[in-house]
C-alpha cells in the first residue's frame, strides 16, 4: 500500500516536471499596416527659375505662390514698419542750428526781442525732448498656428495646381496667321483660306458691287479639332458694315471645316485663324 502511493507521487511529479519544462509559445506580434504616401508634384519646367525660392529635384515656377505668399505674410508686417516711420524725422537738430544761426545775423534783435525767460517757465520748451524720445518698441508679432499654416499651405497648393491647368490649356491652343511656317499647321490655314476664300467671292455682297465699296478687316476665328466654328470677331473694322458683315457670313457659310489632321490633333484641341479680308471692287475677296 504504501510502495503503490509513493510510485503515484513519484509518477504526479514526474508529469508536473515534464510539464513544467516546455517553452511557452507567445503568438507573434501582428504586422503594421503598410503606409502610402502621396505627393502632389507640378509639371517640371525645362527652364529654371531665375530667383528660386527653394531647392527641389526637379525644376519649378511658382510665381502664384510666391504672389500669393507675399499677399498672406505682409499684412502682418505692415502695421509694425507704419508705425515706426514717423520717428525717423530728426527735429531738434534742425531747431539747433536755427538758433546758433539767429545770433550771428541779428544779435541786437535777439537780445531784445527774446529776454531770458525766469527758471519757472523754462520748462514749455520741453516738447521738442518729447519728440526726441524713441518710440515704445512693437508688441512682437503672433507666430502663425499650425492650423494657418496648414491652410496657407492648402491655398498656395491649390494655386500652383490651377495655375499649371492653365498653362496646359494654353499650350493646347494655337494661333494661326499668315506667317505660320511650315508644317500641318501652314497646311491647314492655307486649306481653310482658300475654301472662304472660293465662298466669299461666290457670296460676295451686291450691295457692295452697287456701290463700288473697297476696304480691308481683320477677321478673328477659333476653329475646334473637328472644324466647328467656336467663336468668330472683327478686331480691326474695315469701316463699312456691309463688308465687316459679309466677311462673318462668309465664315457661317464655309463652315464646317475639315477637322485637324492626326499630327495637329495630338497637339491642339483649338486653334486661332487671324487673317486679313481685302474686299476690291473686281477683283473680288482675298485673305493675306
Amino acid at each position: 500500500m504504501a510502495a503503490s502511493l509513493g510510485m503515484a507521487i513519484l509518477l504526479h511529479l514526474f508529469l508536473l516536471a515534464l510539464f513544467l519544462s516546455r517553452p511557452i509559445s507567445v503568438p507573434p506580434a501582428p504586422k503594421p499596416p503598410p503606409v502610402l504616401q502621396i505627393d502632389l508634384t507640378p509639371r517640371e519646367e525645362t527652364t529654371p527659375p531665375v530667383r528660386p525660392d527653394m531647392i527641389a529635384e526637379s525644376n519649378q515656377r511658382t510665381e502664384t505662390a510666391s504672389a500669393a505668399r507675399a499677399q498672406d505674410v505682409e499684412p502682418l508686417i505692415m502695421p509694425q514698419v507704419l508705425k515706426a516711420t514717423p520717428s525717423i524725422t530728426p527735429a531738434s537738430p534742425q531747431k539747433k542750428t536755427a538758433a546758433q544761426d539767429t545770433p550771428a545775423t541779428q544779435p541786437i534783435e535777439t537780445k531784445k526781442s527774446h529776454p531770458p525767460a525766469p527758471d519757472g517757465t523754462r520748462t514749455a520748451v520741453k516738447p521738442a525732448d518729447h519728440q526726441n524720445q524713441e518710440p515704445p518698441p512693437a508688441p512682437p508679432r503672433q507666430a502663425l498656428s499650425m492650423t494657418e499654416l496648414g491652410l496657407q499651405t492648402a491655398r498656395l497648393q491649390a494655386e500652383i495646381l490651377e495655375q499649371g491647368l492653365l498653362n496646359e490649356v494654353n499650350a493646347r491652343h494655337k494661333i494661326l496667321t499668315a506667317n505660320t511656317i511650315a508644317g500641318p499647321e501652314a497646311a491647314y490655314n492655307r486649306a481653310w483660306s482658300e475654301k472662304v476664300e472660293r465662298i466669299g467671292n461666290i457670296s460676295y455682297p451686291d450691295e457692295a458691287r452697287r456701290r463700288n465699296l473697297s476696304g480691308r478687316l481683320v477677321l478673328e476665328v477659333v476653329v475646334d479639332a473637328w472644324g466647328e466654328v467656336q467663336s468668330l470677331r472683327v478686331r480691326t473694322s474695315s469701316g463699312e458694315a456691309v463688308l465687316d458683315r459679309a466677311a462673318q457670313d462668309t465664315v457661317h457659310l464655309a463652315a464646317p471645316f475639315a477637322p485637324f489632321p492626326p499630327e495637329m490633333r495630338e497637339k491642339y484641341d483649338q486653334v486661332t485663324i487671324v487673317r486679313t479680308w481685302v474686299f476690291v471692287p473686281g477683283s473680288g475677296l482675298n485673305t493675306r
